[in-house]
This record gives structure tokens, C-alpha cells and sequence, in this order.
């Protein structure tokens, strides 16, 4: 009597394994000796010429560079605007953005509206403009043609302000908003200067306020 061995599924899985296994140890051996002949026929170039070709493209590299650097400040400037008018949304504060009061004066932001701020007022029934930049330097002075008789408020997340700049600034009526925790920092100027405000006291004390009379 012959016994035959019957086929059953299990056995079946196991063979189709057998033949992935074979497959893919056979693309793998391809691809190495692939690689290999790659790597005989093409040489890495030595050092030296990296360097030299480095040296050469230079000006083109900085230039690439300065791109890539004002690209991504122009984006935090444009993240941290957008903050600022989520925080007015979120409070419901009523505001203008980027309203032309004159000729190339243009504020971030105007509160409550540029009508309100036109006509004069007095106390706490007073619009102010609030403008936003992430870094100051000399780029503060800017905002000064922003004021147009109006109380200004620079928002910036600056941690570099020198204390003779802060000081300039309030001889001008310009009052900083920062984040609390640079308000708060020993780091920075800001703690030892009245004309700077956190942004939780800005809305909370300055904007609170008015928007009763808004």
C-alpha cells in the first residue's frame, strides 16, 4: 500500500513563503552586487574638491542663504500677526487690520476702527493702534509715523531690547506689549520699565476697559 501525503492549506502557506523568501533573497543579492559595481565605477570625489567647488559658488551659496533667512523672518512676522488677531477674535475685541490712515502708514492693527480713532477722544472712550513685530532693532522707529495723534502699542517678542531703546520710546508715547514671561524674565529690560506691558495686562487692563466704551 502506497501512503500519499496529502496537501493541506498550511502546507500550501508555507510553500508560497518559501518562494517570497527565495524571491526577495534573490532581488536583495541583485541589488548588492548592483551597488557594488556603483560604487567601482563611481568614486567619490575627494575632499579637496568639495572644498574648492564650496570656495568657488560662494556668493551664489550667500546670497541662497540671506534668501532663506528673510523667507522665514517673514513668515514668523506673519505667524506672530496671526496670533495677535486670534487673541482679538477669541476676546471679541472689535478691530481694523491693516487700515491705510495715510500714505504709507498702514498699522497692523486698529482699535476699534479706524472711524472711531479719526474723530478725538477722550479717557477711556479712545481707539489705539497696536502693531506687531517679532524683532525691534532700529525697526521700532518705523511705527512712530504709525501714531497719528494715537496712543501705540508695539507688540514683539523681542528678547534683545536695550534699556536707552525702551527709554527713547516712551519720550515717543510708545508703549511695548511682550509676552509674560519676558516681562517677568532677569534676562531683559522690560521688568524695570513702565512703558511695557504683558499682553495678559494689554487686553485684560487696557482693552478690557475701553471696550465698554466701544
Amino acid at each position: 500500500m502506497t501512503w500519499r501525503r496529502r496537501a493541506t492549506p498550511f502546507g500550501k502557506s508555507v510553500e508560497r513563503l518559501n518562494g517570497i523568501f527565495f524571491a526577495a533573497t534573490s532581488f536583495a543579492k541583485g541589488q548588492l552586487g548592483w551597488l557594488e559595481l556603483f560604487l567601482e565605477t563611481f568614486q567619490a570625489p575627494p575632499i579637496a574638491s568639495i572644498i574648492h567647488a564650496l570656495v568657488d559658488r560662494l556668493p551664489e551659496i550667500d546670497r541662497y542663504m540671506l534668501s532663506a533667512g528673510q523667507q522665514r523672518k517673514a513668515r514668523a512676522g506673519v505667524s506672530f500677526e496671526h496670533h495677535i488677531e486670534r487673541m482679538l477674535l477669541d476676546g471679541k475685541v472689535p478691530f481694523g487690520k491693516q487700515v491705510v490712515i495715510q500714505a504709507r502708514k498702514r498699522p497692523d492693527f486698529v482699535l476699534p476702527s479706524f472711524a472711531h480713532l479719526a474723530k478725538p477722544r477722550k479717557g477711556k472712550d479712545r481707539g489705539l493702534i497696536l502693531s506687531a513685530k517679532t524683532t525691534l532693532r532700529e525697526r521700532w522707529k518705523q511705527v512712530e509715523r504709525e501714531m497719528h495723534g494715537c496712543e501705540l502699542f508695539l507688540g514683539t517678542v523681542d528678547e534683545n531690547i536695550a534699556a536707552n531703546a525702551i527709554e527713547e520710546m516712551e519720550s515717543m508715547g510708545i508703549i511695548l506689549v511682550v509676552p509674560e514671561h519676558l516681562k517677568k524674565s532677569k534676562e531683559t529690560e522690560y521688568e524695570r520699565h513702565s512703558n511695557v506691558l504683558s499682553f495678559k495686562t494689554f487686553f485684560g487692563t487696557v482693552v478690557g476697559k475701553r471696550m465698554l466704551s466701544w
